[in-house]
């Protein structure tokens, strides 16, 4: 493809173009289009990217786990590197200029990439309700050829999803003498070719609103899980209502009397001794205990009403009471401190799934309607829902930062170790300058 590129220079510098093909722009509203775009090209690589370095760099954040997040955060940054860029080329000159080749190759790696991203938010939807409902069979199956391939596999699916249809595209639609000035715009009318109406009515169910209800299913089913899981690790560290537990120090081997004392607790009183148990239930009547054997010495009871006018004693040892109850707390503060790092990861994940939606749903709902009706089509409109797809590659690894402790503290680490380092660059350089003009001067 030959390109003149000083004709080029020559159109971006007159006002106005007046011709058949290429559609009047200002330079003015180009250039702040340009600038607009190259910005948030270079937040959402720089984000992407320090996500990326964040995860090479520190062993915390380096686990399989967060696999799919960097994957995500790869593609994301490869979206803020060419799609974004190329895309407003069209909408800010008002033309496409690369011609066919580089159309059909920029629409090939604006839509898959954008696709391989949709589908890696749903593996990482899958990933997480997994680990929640089995935890145990998560850790024990999430090697790292597993989750390659399950990454793999998204990014084939937005191949097969796509390439077809683009490739069609290429062979028929472009066949009949459209103008090379159109890409984005051509692509997305469907009033032109018939067929273009029902492979963006399939692309754009199959595409965005299939993953879409897929998505919210399994982060619905993921909230009420932990929801439900919450409610039950409470009772890990309550002791049954009808269960009162008393001490008892040395229990004699004669029978025993349960006697009422006056300030309303109970005792057991020994016919030998003066060591006594005490009951935290009132009653009127007296209890006769069966003979207690020596080995029953220096344990603990737990009393247990089981009807009206019977009670169940049962013995344990103190150790064996510690244990319990260390092993019971525990069990307690290791299951809320797991379902506080799943509902960390759950408001991750609701957070990118609420960014998604707001980003790819206007494009998407407007290409349903278009394959519905094709005089719907509005230029205006699918340039900004166009344009509305890529921040979603922006927000991404903010939403990170913003709610994963850990991702916030290492990029926060990272940042300062760059500036600092090259802060002391600069210092010692200056001072390398500083001392080599002062043996200059002295020997001069």
């Amino acid at each position: 493809m030959n390109y003149n590129i000083s004709a080029f220079i020559t159109e971006l510098n007159s006002s106005t173009k007046s011709s058949n093909d290429y559609k009047s722009f200002s330079l003015t509203s180009a250039v702040l289009k340009m600038v607009a775009v190259g910005i948030l090209s270079i937040i959402t690589v720089f984000g992407n990217l320090l996500i990326v370095l964040v995860y090479c760099k520190s062993k915390q954040i380096r686990s399989r786990t967060n696999i799919p997040l960097i994957s995500l955060a790869i593609t994301d940054m490869f979206i803020g590197f060419y799609p974004i860029n190329i895309n407003m080329i069209e909408v800010a000159l008002g033309y496409w200029p690369l011609g066919k080749v580089m159309c059909n190759i920029s629409l090939l790696l604006d839509y898959i990439s954008i696709q391989t991203s949709i589908n890696y938010i749903v593996i990482i939807n899958f990933d997480r309700h997994y680990s929640i409902k089995h935890p145990l069979k998560h850790r024990m199956n999430k090697t790292r050829t597993r989750i390659m391939l399950q990454l793999f596999f998204g990014w084939l699916s937005a191949v097969v999803l796509w390439l077809p249809y683009i490739c069609f595209y290429q062979y028929t639609v472009r066949k009949m003498n459209m103008p090379e000035t159109l890409c984005y715009e051509q692509f997305a009318k469907t009033n032109d070719v018939s067929f273009k109406r029902y492979f963006i009515f399939i692309t754009s169910v199959l595409g965005y609103f299939l993953p879409l209800i897929v998505i919210l299913v399994v982060y619905t089913k993921m909230y009420f899980m932990i929801r439900r899981q919450s409610i039950e690790i409470l009772k890990i560290n309550t002791t049954p209502s009808n269960e009162k537990s008393l001490e008892c120090d040395t229990l004699p081997s004669q029978s025993n009397n349960l006697q009422e004392l006056k300030n309303g607790s109970r005792r057991v009183s020994d016919l030998f001794s003066v060591t006594s148990i005490c009951l935290n239930r009132k009653t009127s009547q007296s209890y006769t205990l069966p003979s207690i054997p020596d080995t029953f010495k220096k344990e603990f009871c737990y009393i247990r009403k089981t009807s009206q006018n019977n009670m169940q004693l049962s013995f344990s040892k103190p150790a064996e009471i510690n244990n319990n109850k260390a092993r019971r707390k525990s069990q307690f503060f290791n299951k809320q401190k797991e379902i506080l790092k799943q509902k960390k990861a759950l408001l991750m994940i609701g957070c990118i799934v609420s960014a998604f939606i707001i980003t790819g749903l206007p494009l998407s709902a407007q290409w349903f309607l278009v394959a519905i009706c094709p005089s719907c089509f509005h230029k205006l409109v699918f340039d900004i829902s166009n344009f509305i797809t890529y921040p979603n590659s922006t927000l991404n690894p903010f939403l990170y930062a913003l709610v994963n402790r850990n991702f916030r503290h290492h990029m926060k680490k990272l940042i300062c170790r760059v500036f600092i380092q090259s802060k002391l660059e600069n210092k010692n350089k200056i001072n390398e300058d500083t001392v080599r003009e002062f043996s200059v001067s002295e020997y001069s």
